[in-house]
């Protein structure tokens, strides 16, 4: 499938933005992915980061969790509905189930689906890795949040969630 070269510009300049994990960068990435799909409704890659930005603000406290819980919901599902084989949306799917739901058994339902479908892909390696946590399978997670500072070293969200890993394991 072919992918608009000026969407895929958007693509990426929203999700730089999104790393940065601000609340004008959050604004400013969503407003760019919605150019990406008004240029290309069906790029399902950007509906996914609709979807991690939304979760993303709802976590830090910029976006209601009903308000963003349903974003995120309806942005990933219409990723999914575009490309079955959109990993990142089963990523935040499982991302949600976990945190909002509460609900282990979808969480890792969809975490294996995305990583079935990526399994190297360092943001849903991370999620995988809370999972982990979660159970209290503390050794798991620590290897593979190394693994993620490894293949993705300059992305502080890895380096912060092996800390976090580590001090758990004390």
């Amino acid at each position: 499938e072919e992918i608009d070269p000026h969407a895929y510009t958007l693509y990426l300049q929203a999700r730089q933005l999104g790393n940065l994990f601000t609340e004008d960068a959050f604004a400013e990435s969503t407003d760019l992915y919605q150019q990406a799909l008004s240029v290309d409704p069906t790029y399902a890659a950007a509906w996914a980061g609709l979807a991690a930005n939304y979760i993303n603000q709802m976590t830090i406290g910029y976006r209601s969790a009903e308000e963003g819980t349903r974003l995120a919901r309806e942005a990933a599902q219409q990723a999914l509905l575009l490309d079955a084989k959109q990993a990142d949306a089963y990523a935040h799917l499982g991302r949600m189930a976990l945190r909002y739901d509460r609900d282990l058994t979808a969480a890792a339902s969809h975490l294996q689906n995305a990583l079935a479908l990526e399994p190297a892909n360092p943001d849903t390696l991370r999620h995988a890795a809370t999972l982990l946590r979660s159970l209290d399978r503390l050794q798991e997670a620590i290897a593979v949040d190394e693994y993620v500072v490894d293949r993705d070293p300059i992305n502080p969200a890895g380096h912060y969630f092996l800390g976090f890993s580590y001090l758990l394991a004390r």
